[in-house]
């Protein structure tokens, strides 16, 4: 199985080349700027932020994802402590991880789940029906989420949570048609939304912009005269011979 991860885009203005990551172009319009979808970034899923189902207090993308109470006043976008991949405000427990739920298309016929991160995607398969990350009987996590795959005429593939999000160029797979082309053996693609992190302390992505640890260089020694040791350039030996050093001034 080939497993693409989804790299989001992110929001740019004419002053700042950088405005914060983004799913889709909607992200970026709500700030008045412009979206860019990319291949280089990648944001970290334990920084990504969604909203809160105030009633049930559980994570979730949408109103309409709370189990009990799917009017708008009962959620409240962008939460704190709520990431695509987990509730940091419950204490981790390895054993009992509180993995934020997603959503699936359930198939009318089968009974069978497909963890998906748009209720549009089950549109593409006629015995498909959304329902919502309570209603869901299988493990949601946003491992488990299937995306939109997007592929150009060099074959590089990038993973998007919609269409509309991939790259000038590439063309749009959705979650279904991946599905099937898997059935059929006609390709293995599968993007998804992230990699599940299952840690005391969530191990967090590269930032950004990495600032490498600066390399020290290997500490020298020169020998004394009579120590017949090969040396390096300059008449200078590594680090390890600190020891026929010693054994030098034991013998002498």
């Amino acid at each position: 199985m080939s497993h693409f991860i989804e790299r989001s885009g992110h929001c740019y203005d004419g002053y700042t080349l950088f405005l914060g990551c983004a799913f889709e172009p909607n992200e970026c319009r709500a700030k008045s700027a412009s979206f860019k979808p990319t291949t280089e970034m990648r944001c970290d899923p334990n920084k990504r932020r969604i909203g809160r189902c105030i009633k049930e207090n559980t994570c979730a993308l949408r109103p309409f994802d709370c189990a009990t109470d799917s009017n708008e006043s009962n959620f409240k976008e962008k939460d704190d402590d709520c990431t695509i991949q987990r509730d940091k405000s419950i204490d981790w427990n390895v054993d009992s991880p509180a993995f934020t739920k997603f959503g699936s298309c359930k198939n009318t016929s089968t009974g069978e789940y497909f963890c998906i991160f748009d209720p549009l995607d089950c549109d593409d398969g006629t015995e498909w029906v959304y329902v919502t990350p309570d209603e869901t009987m299988a493990a949601c996590d946003c491992s488990e989420v299937h995306v939109t795959a997007c592929k150009n005429s060099n074959d590089d593939i990038m993973c998007a949570v919609k269409a509309e999000s991939c790259a000038e160029g590439y063309n749009a797979i959705s979650p279904y048609a991946q599905m099937v082309n898997r059935g059929n053996e006609t390709s293995l693609l599968d993007c998804r939304l992230c990699v599940k992190i299952n840690t005391a302390e969530p191990t967090f992505a590269p930032s950004l912009f990495e600032t490498p640890i600066p390399t020290l260089p290997p500490t020298t020694f020169a020998p004394k005269s009579g120590l017949n040791v090969p040396s390096g350039d300059n008449g200078l030996i590594m680090c390890w011979l600190p020891l026929l050093w010693l054994l030098q001034i034991m013998l002498f």
